[in-house]
């Protein structure tokens, strides 16, 4: 995490480096887990974050164990939708976004924030319908030898 705040903060100094007078920034850091109705992480689950203050957004895939991450422009108190695709199935979570530090920069305050976001992906497990199928047919034919 502090890898990613370092580089936003790499771009903040060039900004000021740009001649950008004085100003405030706010750098949210999402991240959370994907995961199914079991609670297993869903791995290369496409995940949009969005700002629901301000509407920047950001794109990102799940983990193999199904984390994601990702920062953007949202203020400090703000709302975070998160929305998690997989296989045609979709879950959506929110989350709001806690200040925990602030920096300053030159004539720049930065404030840093923190969302951590989980969304459940309802999964019907397609291995198991074969059974269940098997189970119902085999419980229709018992109740016809009756």
């Amino acid at each position: 995490m502090a890898n990613i705040f370092g580089n936003a903060i790499i771009g903040l100094m060039l900004l000021l480096s740009a001649g950008l007078a004085s100003a405030d920034i706010n750098v949210a850091y999402v991240n959370g887990i994907v995961y199914d109705p079991g609670l297993v992480g869903i791995s290369g689950a496409d995940v949009t974050a969005l700002c629901l203050n301000n509407s920047n957004s950001f794109n990102t895939i799940s983990n193999g164990t199904g984390y994601y991450a990702g920062m953007f422009d949202c203020p400090m108190n703000g709302t975070v939708q998160v929305t998690a695709i997989k296989n045609n199935a979709t879950g959506t979570g929110f989350g709001t976004v806690i200040q925990f530090d602030t920096t300053q920069l030159g004539n720049v305050t930065v404030n840093l924030g923190l969302a951590y976001v989980d969304v459940q992906i309802p999964e019907f497990p397609t291995a198991a319908a074969p059974v269940l199928l098997s189970m119902l047919s085999f419980g229709l034919l018992r109740l016809r030898k009756r």
